[in-house]
């Protein structure tokens, strides 16, 4: 498994990862303190705290993981 953290700052910034999120062909686990929820849920992204950071967990490759971090690199805290 591996991981990293993102903050997310707006409605637009969660639909944004979202759609990142959605195109991936592995699972994306997203938590917080409360839960963890698949980031490729918009109605379950909604249902987070985004008042601090949360964490992504994903169980890919490494190219696969080195590809979504990019792609996610604006979200990451």
């Amino acid at each position: 498994m591996k991981q990293f953290s993102i903050t997310m700052h707006s409605f637009a910034d969660i639909q944004a990862f979202v759609s990142l999120s959605a195109q991936q062909p592995f699972e994306v686990i997203v938590g917080d303190l409360d839960q963890n929820i698949s980031g490729k849920s918009l109605l379950a992204m909604l249902s987070l705290n985004i008042c601090r950071p949360m964490l992504v967990s994903v169980n890919c490759d490494d190219a696969d993981f080195l590809r979504f971090q990019s792609a996610a690199a604006r979200f990451i805290a």
